[in-house]
């Protein structure tokens, strides 16, 4: 390795030693050795060989010569392909691991060329070899192997690195490529090396658990958010509808209340007290019984039920106020039964001869009263008569059984029959009682009927005037038919008195006593045939009216002579011979001619002059003028001119005018080959008029003409300063020239129809506003700047208006809980509308609502009561939105709930109901009676309970009620909760007896204060038998009859109106005894005996009894005094 090494080194110095031109090369080229290229792999336990070729050619030029001894230079060019044995015997030491084989080739002269570039690359090359030759020997020096590493594997391969990498001599290793490791770069490499957060196999990471990504350094999600949801961070962002930490639960359509509910599988469970779909609504007390439904927690109980939790059964209707409810059942007061009291019983049960029917008896066919206790009649006579123990007597004019037929005048006088009152009488008799003689078939009603012959009216005829008479009897000149004349020939009339004309003259004249008299152009005696005009002038022959001329005669009368071919059309016949018309010539006005002969500058043909070239008009006398001038190119200073003329022409004349007053006209003149021409040296922003004329032989055709302006140079700068929803604020950079004005040009691209708004201002103005535009639209600014009347090139800008938010909104019809929003539509067109709203001192609790453009209004609610609100409105369009427009509100007090009359008297009334949510001063109570009367109000405050009760006295007794309960604070006042409720009859006032006998008792009582129908008297009899009695209610006594003597009767009286009724008023009450049984509780006393004289004193004094009982008293005394 040694003299290889001193070998080598030699030819390194030697050949860095060549001179060159150049000097010393300060700068090293380093380049890339290829892998593998000149490197051979040998067997195992081989050793490497490099086997290196360096063939140096300088380049010819004229820097650098080559001098060789051959005349071309190859031949110290030729290298052996394989080298040379001496080289070989290297190869063969069984110590060397590694040998190098090289073969450098460079011409035995050469210049020096230090600059050129191929030098460059040998001197490259050439240090390169050295580095790597002094880089082996280092690593081969040592004689344990390369870097005294312990041999492990392919070490004969490992310096190579795979072609991957390079060998690095520091760390002894390969220093691999991006995208590959290992100990000789042959194992892929992973992105990252993972991130030490999974394994790399086979370069790809498997991560560990909790860590994602082609590198691992991305954070997983639990469950890869259950593909409901965005993995970002480790932190799952769910799709819309999908929640928690894997996006694994459905979210609810409505948020669930936080404290009364739980979100499961996108529904709301509800905790135990709480419904609804966000479990919002609080349930009702034991849930109602599942008897009714809850309403704002509170139950609305079904039918049947009451109570706060419907437990409690209800009597039906209440029993009417006619009984005592006891556990859902009525237990009727007596006077009525039914299931809910509701039906009256009658009286006497109606006496077995009629049913029962709301107190009311309905009798059985012969049966009437109020108690069916009376015989009725049949029909009840029919209301014609009256009844008598069941029997009818008739009124006069009826008869029958039941008085129900009607009887005939005078019998029908024995010429008829009576039926139903009236006389149908017998053939040959009329009249109301058939006393009157007919007449035939009644005249047919043509006439009067005297003593049964017929005096016929005018125009009729015969024995029942059945016939009608013609006028005149026709005169005897036709027949009556009818009443009506049919003539004989030649007669006719209404009457036939008239003579006929043959035809009736073909409708062509009148007739005259049977002879026709024509119509003018009519003969003949019946008028049918047509006559001529002067009867053709004997020059032609009448048909059918008209002449038919003879040759050489005309008109229409064949008065006028006839011109040659009628002058072809082309003139007027005057005595046979032709008048032309102008441009028609010859005796027939055949021959067109044309005009001033074609001024002698073209031919006549057919009329028309073909004119010669460069000439043109209808009598050839006018040039050939120019045509379709155009303006190509217009600058500040000149005009370009184009025109197309394909006739002859001489010259042309240019002729240009500025157009303002006072401008100079000028002219030059254009070869006649030419069909364009340059107007120079013209002033700027001035219109022309530019003319052009074709001259032919000093002949002046027609002008061709154009207004053109020069150009006024274009503004600049223009920006805008601001933009709203009407207004558009623009300025613009001053302008250093000569001009009249600024123009300023708005124009709304989004709706071309509306036009151009236009604003001249006046320098120095550099700035504009304008207002009026419209919302949300899209407008091109234009400014241009004018002189003489001409407005110069414009620049543009384009801009939109921003969106206008609705206007005008109101708040209407507020309520506790709600309110609606009512606006104007915005002007610009827009996507949508926001609606968003939130209580005022509470910016962050907001809600919002997505609007389509069309809606004007929307209704607000679960608002909280007396509660100040802001509601904002804003337009979007797009990614555009409006400045939002807003309004406050203050909602409502709420109104008690569930009120509700607890209990009444015939003077009162007891309430109660459920308190607001809001804090409120107090509750006003307003009230009236239904049926009209002062209304009256009482302040009272609010319970610290759930519920507030109150009573309002004084009120009027059986009198209906209308109340309003509202709440009440400062100068606010809440909607009612209203109520109908009416206070019970008073019963009827001190009822007493007035005056007792033995049989009856008289009662008298004070008339209650309420409005009522009627009394409703009750009372046993002794034999248990309970009698109802209904009275009128102006009763204000009653006489109880058939009662027995010496019993005490309880009685009551009440007052009723309509199913309601008053307490009974009670009593006690007993009717006297009588005298044998007076004097004999007296006998049984002994008072008789020691008394007698003075008991019989009072008797006669009538102090013990009454006096219907005197006489019998006395006599039964004298019999007990007798039997003593």
């Amino acid at each position: 390795m040694g003299a290889m090494t001193q070998l080598l080194a030699g030819v390194f110095l030697a050949l860095l030693a060549l001179p060159t031109e150049g000097g010393v090369l300060k700068k090293v080229i380093r380049h890339k050795r290829q892998s593998g290229v000149n490197v051979t792999l040998p067997e195992e336990n081989q050793p490497v060989v490099f086997n290196h070729v360096y063939n140096i050619k300088l380049p010819v030029g004229s820097q650098c010569s080559v001098d060789l001894e051959s005349p071309s230079g190859e031949k110290d060019l030729t290298l052996p392909s394989e080298p040379s044995e001496s080289f070989q015997e290297h190869t063969v030491d069984g110590e060397n691991q590694i040998v190098f084989t090289h073969r450098i080739n460079i011409p035995r002269r050469a210049c020096g060329c230090a600059a050129a570039p191929d030098v460059k690359e040998l001197l490259s090359r050439l240090e390169e070899l050295e580095n790597l030759v002094s880089s082996l020997r280092e690593q081969c020096s040592a004689g344990a192997g390369c870097c005294l590493q312990p041999a492990t594997g392919r070490v004969d391969t490992r310096p190579f690195c795979s072609g991957r990498g390079n060998f690095s001599t520091e760390g002894c290793g390969c220093v691999c490529q991006s995208g590959w490791k290992g100990p000789n770069c042959s194992e892929p490499e992973c992105p990252g090396n993972c991130h030490l957060r999974g394994q790399c196999i086979d370069g790809q990471c498997i991560c560990d658990e909790g860590f994602t990504g082609e590198d691992c350094s991305q954070l997983a999600c639990p469950s890869d958010c259950s593909d409901q949801g965005r993995c970002v961070n480790g932190v799952c962002i769910c799709f819309e509808g999908y929640s928690g930490a894997d996006c694994s639960r459905e979210v609810c359509p409505v948020p669930c209340s936080e404290e009364h509910g739980t979100c499961v599988d996108g529904w709301c469970v509800c905790h135990d007290g709480f419904a609804g779909d966000d479990c919002s609504k609080p349930l009702c007390l034991n849930n109602c019984y599942n008897r009714g439904r809850c309403v704002e927690n509170e139950c609305v109980c079904d039918e049947g039920f009451t109570g706060e939790d419907c437990s409690e059964l209800i009597c039906p209707n209440d029993c009417f106020d006619r009984g005592r409810c006891i556990n859902g059942t009525c237990y009727c007061e007596e006077g009525f039964t039914g299931e809910d009291c509701g039906k009256l019983t009658c009286p006497h049960a109606c006496h077995g001869h009629g049913r029962c029917e709301e107190g009311q008896c309905v009798c059985d066919e012969g049966f009437a009263g109020v108690d069916c206790s009376e015989k009725r009649c049949p029909a009840d006579c029919h209301n014609h008569g009256h009844c008598v123990d069941g029997r009818c007597e008739c009124d006069d004019g009826f008869t029958g059984a039941d008085c129900g037929e009607l009887k005939c005048p005078n019998g029908c006088s024995g010429h008829g029959r009576c039926v139903n009152g009236q006389c149908v009488c017998d053939e040959g008799y009329t009249g109301e009682d058939c006393s009157q003689l007919r007449c035939p078939n009644d005249c047919h009603s043509r006439g009067r009927c005297v003593q049964g012959k017929c005096v016929c009216e005018q125009g009729f005829k015969g024995y029942d005037c059945s016939d009608m008479s013609c006028p005149n009897d026709c005169h005897q000149h036709g027949r009556c038919v009818n009443g009506m004349c049919v003539c004989d020939d030649s007669y006719t009339g209404e009457d036939c008195r008239d003579r006929r004309c043959p035809r009736d003259c073909s409708n062509r004249g009148r007739c005259v006593d049977g002879q026709c008299v024509c119509e003018d152009g009519f003969s003949g005696p019946d008028c049918a045939e047509r006559s001529c005009p002067n009867d053709c002038h004997g020059q032609g022959r009448c048909v059918n009216g008209q002449c038919v001329c003879h040759e050489g005669f005309t008109g229409k009368d064949c008065k006028e002579q006839r011109c040659p071919s009628d002058c072809h059309g082309h003139g007027r016949c005057e005595d046979g011979q032709c008048l032309c018309h102008e441009g028609f010539t010859g005796l027939d006005c055949g021959q067109r001619s044309c005009p001033r002969d074609c001024s002698n500058l073209g031919q006549c043909v057919s009329g028309r002059c073909i004119c010669n070239e460069g000439y043109t008009g209808e009598d050839c006398s006018e040039v050939s003028p120019p045509k379709d001038l155009i303006v190509t190119e217009v600058t500040e200073e000149t005009v370009n001119l184009a025109w197309d003329n394909e006739m002859r022409v001489t010259e042309y004349l240019v002729v240009y005018t500025p157009t303002h007053e006072g401008g100079l006209e000028m002219q030059f003149r254009v070869p006649g080959d030419q069909t364009s021409t340059i107007i120079r040296e013209l002033e700027p922003g001035v219109e022309y008029f530019i003319r052009v004329f074709a001259i032919l032989e000093n002949k002046k055709s027609i002008p061709v003409s154009a207004r053109v302006a020069t150009y006024l140079p274009a503004p600049e700068g223009l920006k805008f300063k601001s933009i709203k929803e009407t207004s558009v604020e623009v300025e613009w950079d001053p302008l250093d020239i000569a001009f009249e004005t600024w123009e300023i040009i708005f124009r709304n691209m989004n709706k071309e129809d509306e036009g151009e708004i236009t604003k001249s201002l006046r320098r120095p103005e550099t700035s504009y506003r304008q207002t009026g535009l419209a919302p949300g639209q899209e407008y091109e600014i234009s400014l241009h700047i004018v002189k003489n009347n001409t407005r110069g090139p414009g620049l543009k800008k384009v801009t939109t208006t921003r969106l206008d938010a609705p206007s005008q909104i109101e708040v209407k019809d507020v309520t506790d809980t709600t309110a609606l929003i009512t606006w104007f539509k915005p002007l610009a067109e827009v996507d949508g509308i926001e609606l968003t709203y939130g209580i005022k001192d509470a910016p962050g609790d907001r809600t919002t609502i997505d609007l389509t453009e069309d809606e004007n209004q929307y209704s607000i609610g679960n608002l909280k009561p007396d509660t100040e609100y802001e509601v904002s409105l804003v337009s979007r369009r797009g990614d555009m939105s409006s400045n939002p427009a807003k309004e406050t509100f203050t909602t409502g007090l709420d109104a008690p709930r569930n009120l509700r009359r607890v209990s009444h008297t015939d003077n009162s009334i007891t309430l109660e109901w459920r308190n607001g949510k809001a804090a409120i001063d107090s509750y006003r109570i307003k009230y009236a009676p239904i049926s009209g009367g002062d209304h009256a109000e009482v302040d009272v405050p609010k319970s610290q309970q759930a519920t507030t009760k109150t009573t309002l006295t004084g009120l009027r007794p059986g009198t209906e009620y209308g109340i309003g309960v509202s709440a009440v604070k400062e100068d606010k006042e809440s909607n009612p909760a209203t109520i109908n409720a009416a206070t019970e009859l008073d019963a009827p006032k001190d009822l007493r007896v007035s005056e007792t006998a033995e049989t009856s008792l008289t009662l008298l009582w004070r008339t209650p204060l309420a409005k009522f129908d009627r009394y409703r008297l009750n009372y046993s009899l002794p034999t248990g038998q309970r009698v109802e009695v209904q009275l009128p209610r102006n009763t204000t006594s009653y006489v109880l009859r058939g009662l027995g003597p010496g019993q005490e009767y309880n009685i009551l009286l009440t007052a009723e109106k309509g199913r309601h009724k008053s307490k009974p008023a009670r009593l006690k009450a007993s009717t006297g005894e009588s005298a044998l049984s007076f004097l004999q509780t007296l006998v049984s006393k002994h008072v008789l005996t020691t008394y007698c004289i003075h008991c019989i004193t009072l008797i006669l004094e009538e102090k013990w009894f009454p006096k219907s009982a005197l006489l019998s008293g006395l006599v039964c005394l004298l019999i007990v005094l007798a039997e003593d």
